[in-house]
């Protein structure tokens, strides 16, 4: 395959993850993070790695169920499901930082919301910034490099509206 199309595609995953970064609604947050797991997981494909492919494809569909269920169960089996694939197919330790964050991502998505939900993303953000560097994506090491910039705006702005919320639960008692 054309290493230009795969390109292409981590660049088309880049516009679907600034899209997404930008959403304060986590709903709409999870529908726009499936449809970037599943351009990403070809772009990876395409681009020879594997693991990240794998990860993707967990990660698209971790995040849809998160939609629908908090089951501990569920999550606990995204995660196990992360780090058999993910081991079976280890052949250099960054791998293991994508396995480790993409696990906190899923904790983060079944256990928490709003800014705590988007400081464990941040940490994803780093190890699949590391991971997408190493396996030559541009698209998605300037998606990740994105996510972080863009999460760490979303956080602010999400704590500006619990300030005023907390501001005007003050003034009506």
């Amino acid at each position: 395959m054309d290493i230009n199309f795969a390109q292409a595609l981590g660049f088309v995953g880049y516009l679907i993850g600034i899209t997404l970064s930008l959403q304060k609604d986590d709903a709409k947050l999870r529908f726009l993070l499936v449809c970037m797991c599943a351009v990403m997981m070809v772009h990876f494909a395409l681009l020879g790695s594997f693991i990240s492919a794998f990860m993707c494809i967990l990660n698209g569909a971790r995040t849809y169920f998160s939609g629908k269920t908090k089951s501990l169960k569920v999550m606990f089996g995204f995660i196990t499901l992360m780090w058999i694939l993910g081991l079976s197919q280890f052949t250099e330790y960054y791998q293991l930082i994508t396995i480790f964050t993409s696990s906190l991502a899923t904790y983060g998505l079944y256990r928490t919301s709003g800014i705590k939900m988007r400081l464990l993303f941040l940490t994803n953000n780093v190890g699949w910034t590391i991971n997408n560097y190493i396996v030559g994506s541009i698209g998605g090491t300037l998606m990740e490099s994105t996510f972080i910039l863009m999460n760490l705006i979303t956080i602010y702005r999400l704590s500006i509206d619990t300030k005023k919320a907390a501001m005007q639960d003050s003034k009506s008692c």
